[in-house]
């Protein structure tokens, strides 16, 4: 069943199976009622003949013994002169009574059982309301052919001549005629057969060239070829299909062309990214720890860190919506602008309105502004470890209390930036006073948004749970 579902060539060849057998038992069934009852008519019509001139020669027979006389007081000359006529068509007669009385037969062991009284009985009836001379019957497990002829006479009464004939020649032709059938069928067979070789040589062979070449082609054998040397329709289908896959095949191959082009240039872009990023140094205020890994080559993640002057530094992370080239392009820009106007603004709101002013210019200029934004946190810390900060919709970051040995998220506010300067006043900056031992984390959704194996995202209380754990560790451990 599976077979059938999946190929054609079962399919057709079900089908066509089908319609030979039918075919065959069609042809064979009317050929062989035809001759069966030609067979039969004919043998039944040679009979006929037979008894009817047997009929002629008894009537005959009867006129002249009724005009000598002979039959008066005496059947016995009139019955030797019947029996005479009847052997010399067939031995085996019987010349009895309506009641089963044989009078004279032609065999000894000749036996006439019911069937052939009731028989006779019925063509005497035929004979006297019909006019018809005889009754017939055909035996077909003996194969033998009976006739019941009515005959009277004075001494007996009315009497029936039974003849059986033979039809065993009827037989015989039967039995050529089955060899004849099986010969015919052998060779209907065979032509089905041939044909069937030739349908699948002409149609179905092709079309599983075909078949296997588009299998090879979706592997990833771009050389697969179908071989069909054909004028007609297949034949252009399978140069149809191998112009295709010339074609398929050449855009492939120019694909992977600037597939691999793109990818060196992904590459070198991964390393000219890795160059914006700021080599960390720890310095007698502070100790840091960066870890960042991109998703693609490139990343529309950012961290940057400013010494401001006088002890006081600036740390920021960004988050660019978007992953590859383009998240990483705005990234350049982002870092422009805030290296630019990072030592300008002491007020980290400020600053945030600032470069969203111009960042928003930008997009707008490069028709962009619809959708590319940007989250970020910003804060700094002078050395009175005043910790001042202002948010554009980023992610919280935790704040780890050596003193009270607890874990808060710091202050938030804002919209993401590069999305419109109509709500700037939501930049607001937030002040914290930190102490020394205090720890805190900034990271992007990527370290929420990571799954395990089992498909399971880290997710914000995961990321408490390491901090938990891991308080009192250093930042690089």
């Amino acid at each position: 069943m599976r077979i059938l579902k999946k190929s054609i060539g079962a399919k057709i060849s079900l089908l066509y199976l089908l319609l030979a057998i039918i075919n065959m038992s069609f042809f064979t069934i009317v050929i062989y009622e035809n001759q069966i009852e030609l067979i039969t008519e004919n043998t039944r019509y040679k009979i006929k003949d037979i008894t009817g001139e047997l009929i002629n020669t008894i009537d005959r027979t009867l006129k002249e013994n009724s005009a000598r006389e002979k039959i008066s007081g005496n059947n016995g000359n009139l019955i030797d002169d019947i029996s005479s006529l009847i052997s010399g068509a067939s031995p085996r007669y019987a010349i009895y009574t309506e009641k089963g009385k044989i009078i004279r037969k032609g065999k000894d062991n000749f036996q006439i059982d019911n069937r052939d009284i009731l028989f006779g009985v019925r063509a005497l009836t035929n004979m006297e309301f019909t006019g018809k001379r005889y009754y017939s019957f055909i035996d077909e497990k003996s194969m033998d052919l009976s006739f019941y002829i009515p005959l009277v006479l004075k001494n007996t009464g009315q009497s029936i001549i039974l003849v059986k004939f033979s039809a065993k020649e009827m037989s015989g032709r039967l039995n050529r005629l089955y060899r004849l059938m099986t010969i015919i069928i052998s060779i209907i067979s065979l032509f089905h057969l041939f044909f069937a070789l030739l349908l699948f040589r002409m149609i179905i062979n092709p079309i599983k060239a075909l078949h296997r070449s588009s299998v090879e082609i979706t592997r990833g054998n771009f050389d697969a070829r179908p071989h069909i040397n054909r004028n007609d329709e297949i034949g252009e289908l399978s140069a149809a299909f191998n112009q295709m896959a010339d074609s398929v095949q050449e855009k492939i191959y120019r694909l992977e062309k600037q597939h691999k082009i793109m990818e060196d240039e992904l590459e070198m872009a991964s390393k000219v990214q890795e160059v914006i990023f700021p080599h960390i140094k720890d310095v007698q205020h502070f100790n840091f720890a960066v870890y960042n890994r991109a998703a693609e080559k490139v990343s529309g993640d950012y961290y940057d860190i400013f010494d401001i002057g006088d002890s006081k530094y600036g740390f920021l992370i960004v988050d660019v919506q978007g992953h590859g080239v383009p998240a990483a392009m705005i990234t350049m820009l982002i870092k422009e602008k805030f290296r630019q106007n990072s030592e300008l603004y002491n007020d980290p709101a400020e600053l945030f309105k600032k470069v969203n002013m111009e960042v928003s210019q930008v997009l707008k200029e490069g028709d962009l502004d619809s959708g590319m934004f940007f989250t970020a946190f910003y804060m700094t810390i002078d050395k009175n470890n005043v910790l001042e900060s202002v948010d554009a919709g980023h992610l919280r970051p935790f704040h780890l209390s050596k003193s009270h040995h607890r874990i808060s998220l710091l202050k938030s506010g804002g919209i993401p930036m590069g999305i419109s300067t109509d709500m700037d006043e939501l930049y607001t900056t937030q002040k914290l006073n930190v102490a020394k031992g205090d720890k805190i984390l900034l990271f992007t959704d990527g370290i929420i948004e990571a799954r395990n194996e089992s498909g399971c995202e880290f997710g914000i209380n995961g990321l408490i749970e390491v901090l938990k754990k891991n308080h009192s560790k250093n930042p690089d451990e």
